[in-house]
């Protein structure tokens, strides 16, 4: 059983169509990921270049043949710009549009003034297969880890691509560049043209993989950076607890030792002596002495004025950590 141009063409379209629909949904959904705005965007410009292949292909008109090649290759731009934007990096689409103009300028005039065939695919393998080829590079760096699968998939579809790009430059130059190889005749579709629509399929099924692992491996980021404040906040708790009973609370691991290794009345402030000095400088209870530290008579006179302190960088910690 073999499937014509126009059936695979309305598959195709139908395709597209939905996963447009899905990325939109998923792009409402997680707003904090914007690479989903760039596909859903770049999908129903797809969806447009595949109602312009269409339309051509009912016509034979020179400007739909046009229009779908740049709407395509914008597809391609949004594409690779997401990805980008999924993982950290600069979109860059002022580069994009800009390759994007020249090739409408370009392609148009060569399809305008019918140049030869050799030339119009020298402009389609120039400017569709560096943007797959940058694609591939962007998922093939190193990133999360729980993003295999979706990488993989992204990288896989890009290179078949890359390569469908390169085919009707390798056609043409053999001697071979026509339209019933590169597309297929009426009654049935070529290989490569079904090759192709594969490989978008695997593409789109991809990038909504890609986005979903990203935005799992981020929650659990954020989850681990909550425990670790939480911690943080336990920590900075006890340390107050222990101020209030009037205890030494050590700061570091190594103060606990010296600590369980003074006698009792060092461990609890002396309060005559607090009393003492109270008297000598005229201070009251309702105005602590900034005096104390220096003071002989009460044995730990430092010990509020260093729960303070760790009662600060506790505060430190949990803030620099939000």
């Amino acid at each position: 059983m073999r499937l014509d141009v126009p059936t695979l063409d309305t598959l195709a379209l139908s395709i597209f169509v939905g996963s447009t629909l899905v990325l939109t949904c998923l792009s409402h959904a997680f707003a904090q990921t914007k690479a989903l705005r760039y596909w859903a965007v770049g999908l129903a410009l797809m969806c447009g270049s595949m109602a312009c292949c269409m339309a051509y292909a009912a016509t034979r008109g020179d400007v739909w043949l046009i229009a779908s090649a740049a709407l395509n290759l914008q597809y391609r731009v949004l594409t690779w710009s997401g990805v980008r934007r999924l993982f950290g990096a600069s979109a860059r689409l002022g580069a994009g549009f800009a390759a994007c103009g020249l090739f409408w300028v370009l392609y148009g005039a060569a399809v305008m003034f019918e140049r030869s065939l050799i030339e119009q695919a020298v402009l389609v393998a120039f400017f569709f297969t560096p943007f797959r080829l940058l694609t591939i590079r962007e998922v093939s760096r190193r990133h999360w880890r729980d993003t295999r699968l979706g990488r993989i998939m992204v990288g896989v579809a890009n290179g078949v691509l890359a390569i469908s790009a390169l085919a009707p430059l390798a056609l043409t130059l053999a001697g071979s560049g026509k339209s019933a190889l590169l597309i297929g005749s009426p009654a049935s579709a070529s290989a490569l043209y079904a090759v192709a629509f594969a490989s978008d399929v695997l593409l789109v099924a991809g990038l909504i993989v890609l986005a979903m692992q990203q935005v799992i491996a981020e929650e659990a980021l954020h989850a681990r950076l909550d425990k670790g404040i939480m911690q943080a906040e336990r920590t900075a708790g006890a340390s107050r607890a222990g101020d209030r009973r009037g205890l030494a609370v050590p700061a570091h691991k190594g103060d606990t030792e010296r600590h369980r290794r003074l006698p009792w009345s060092s461990r609890v402030p002396n309060v005559r002596g607090l009393a003492a000095h109270g008297r000598e400088h005229g201070c009251g209870s309702a105005a602590p002495c900034q005096g104390v530290a220096s003071c002989a008579t009460a044995r730990t006179p430092t010990v509020p004025h260093a729960a303070q302190g760790r009662r600060d960088a506790a505060r430190a910690i949990v803030s620099k950590n939000r």
